[in-house]
């Protein structure tokens, strides 16, 4: 849910030898778990803007909160966090996306299509 850019160039990594396996080690181990990936430059770029061009609200009633999302080409890999202490699990009513826990949110990732809709109860 974050990204972080690592430069180097090449010749420099020489005299951090030991920081840069560090930090090799350290994102194989959490890639082996699915909590880390690498990303170049230009896909995080392609992913920046993907944002920016999506449009997105939400209503609530009191009882719950529907969300409403719009792309011109895809939302896929947007994704919304919903504090679990607030909210019931989210349900997809219309586009795909899948839905996912961990300790204190959950996670509405969005697929492939241009529109999404999906609603989470306030939590009791």
């Amino acid at each position: 849910r974050t990204n972080r850019l690592f430069y180097n160039h090449p010749p420099g990594a020489v005299g951090h030898l030991k920081v840069v396996n560090s930090v090799l080690a350290r994102a194989k181990a959490l890639q082996s778990r699915d909590r880390f990936a690498w990303y170049t430059m230009p896909q995080l770029a392609d992913f920046a803007q993907r944002r920016l061009q999506s449009t997105w609200s939400s209503t609530s009633d009191g009882r719950q909160t529907t969300f409403t999302a719009t792309h011109p080409t895809s939302l896929e890999d947007i994704t919304w966090l919903l504090p679990r202490s607030s909210f019931a699990a989210p349900r997809v009513l219309s586009g795909r996306a899948s839905v996912s826990a961990d300790s204190e949110y959950w996670l509405v990732k969005a697929g492939r299509g241009v529109n999404l809709s999906f609603v989470a109860a306030a939590a009791r």
